[in-house]
C-alpha cells in the first residue's frame, strides 16, 4: 500500500511539474506573441512614417514642378508678348514710313 502510495505521489509530482512546464510554455508564448505584435506595430507605424514623409516630399515635388510650370508658361507668354509687340511696331514702322516715303517721292518728281 506504501509503494502504491509513494507512485501515486510521484507521478502526481510528475503530472504538476508537466502541467506546470505547460502553462510556462504557454504564458511564454502569449508573452512573445504580445512583444511580436508590439514589434510588428512599431515597424509598420515607422513604414508608415516614412510613407507620409516620401508622400510629404513628393507632393513638395509636384507643388514645386507645377510653380515652375506656371513660371514657364509665363516666361513663354511674356516672350510671344514681346515678339508680338515687336512685330507691331515692325509694322507700325512700315506704315508709317509709307507716307513719309510718298512724301520724299513726291519730293523728288517735283
Amino acid at each position: 500500500i506504501m509503494i502504491m502510495m509513494m507512485r501515486m505521489i510521484i507521478m502526481r509530482v510528475i503530472m504538476m511539474r508537466i502541467m506546470m512546464t505547460r502553462i510556462l510554455i504557454l504564458i511564454m508564448r502569449m508573452i512573445i506573441m504580445r512583444i511580436m505584435i508590439m514589434i510588428m506595430k512599431m515597424i509598420i507605424m515607422r513604414i508608415m512614417i516614412m510613407m507620409m514623409r516620401i508622400m510629404k516630399i513628393m507632393m513638395k515635388m509636384i507643388i514645386m514642378r507645377v510653380i515652375m510650370m506656371r513660371i514657364m508658361m509665363k516666361m513663354i507668354l511674356i516672350l510671344i508678348l514681346r515678339i508680338m509687340i515687336m512685330r507691331m511696331n515692325i509694322m507700325i514702322m512700315i506704315i508709317a514710313m509709307i507716307p513719309i516715303m510718298g512724301i520724299i517721292t513726291m519730293m523728288m518728281i517735283i
